[in-house]
């Protein structure tokens, strides 16, 4: 374990995972990855090692989001950092992705959640194809915007109690407004 792993104390992290200079997943770790049943949503650990995390991401402005995240985090000489919700049926999860540079040619990333709140009714949404696709869903505020429409709501006001959001995700032009000035936050 690196001085950067101790410092950071891993074993309190969700989730983390280490990548090489190819973006390849070379490790993983923290309670939830070691409390998934194998095979539970592509993550147990040899299931994912060796393999690419943008095989592990939803959608194309997605996985050029986290592209440029993980090349800033790389180019810079600290950590970088960026919120973004992940929920659950059940809960708005806030959590916070960091991503340190561990020697030349790795990163550690890391996923801690920073804040819960329940929701008003329990909210399911499925990835689909783009076809099948009735929404879209911004992979950092998850709110969701109907394909036909312009306006970005909130799951809750978006969707009627029990109905299923069948999206593709993406990033809100809010969300990419906002993370254009991320490279001034990035911590030393």
């Amino acid at each position: 374990m690196s001085a950067v792993s101790q410092a950071i104390g891993l074993d309190d992290l969700e989730i983390w995972y280490r990548l090489d200079r190819h973006d390849r997943i070379v490790g993983t770790g923290g309670p939830w990855i070691q409390s998934a049943p194998a095979g539970a949503d592509g993550v147990a650990t040899a299931q994912v090692l060796g393999s690419s995390i943008y095989d592990h991401v939803a959608g194309h402005f997605t996985r050029k989001f986290l592209k440029a995240f993980l090349g800033e985090a790389r180019s810079s000489a600290g950590q970088a950092r960026q919120t973004y919700r992940c929920d659950s049926p059940l809960l708005r999860r806030f959590v916070e992705m960091r991503a340190t540079p561990e020697g030349e040619d790795r990163l550690l990333v890391s996923h801690q959640t920073i804040d819960e709140q329940p929701l008003p009714f329990p909210i399911q949404i499925m990835q689909a194809s783009r076809q099948r696709a009735s929404r879209l869903r911004c992979s950092l505020c998850n709110r969701l915007r109907r394909k036909s429409e312009s306006v970005w709501q909130e799951p809750e006001d978006s969707l009627d109690r029990g109905q299923t959001a069948l999206v593709i995700h993406t990033v809100c032009e809010d969300c990419r407004k906002s993370v254009g000035g991320r490279k001034a936050r990035a911590s030393a």
